[in-house]
């Protein structure tokens, strides 16, 4: 599985790099999960939220169209993936908040 190191700029967040070992261990903690097959990688952009508190955003990458959006399965697949990799992401005792998402335009 590949994965994407990204630091985004949004004028709106101040983002940080990830210097205190929250990058190796998200990564760790991720590799060790079962992945649905439509979760192709992974990115990870580290900063602080609305509330001024570090976090880290983990964007799920899936493959744009139809395919996985027209399968209820597929969708309630990735919901609980969702879920197991915040949960996975509090027990790991993280320095930020985990906020997890999928997004679409991975390559199949």
């Amino acid at each position: 599985m590949s994965t994407l190191y990204t630091s985004l700029m949004n004028p709106l967040l101040e983002r940080k790099p990830a210097v205190d070992g929250d990058h190796a261990v998200i990564e760790q903690a991720l590799r060790k999960l079962r992945h649905p097959a439509e979760v192709k990688g992974w990115e990870l952009e580290f900063g602080d939220d609305a509330s001024g508190d570090p976090a880290v955003w983990v964007r799920l990458r899936v493959p744009t169209g139809d395919a996985v959006a027209s399968s209820s399965s597929r969708v309630s697949a990735l919901s609980e993936f969702t879920y197991r990799v915040h949960q996975a992401l509090m027990q790991v005792g993280l320095s930020r908040w985990p906020y997890v998402s999928v997004v679409g335009g991975a390559t199949a």
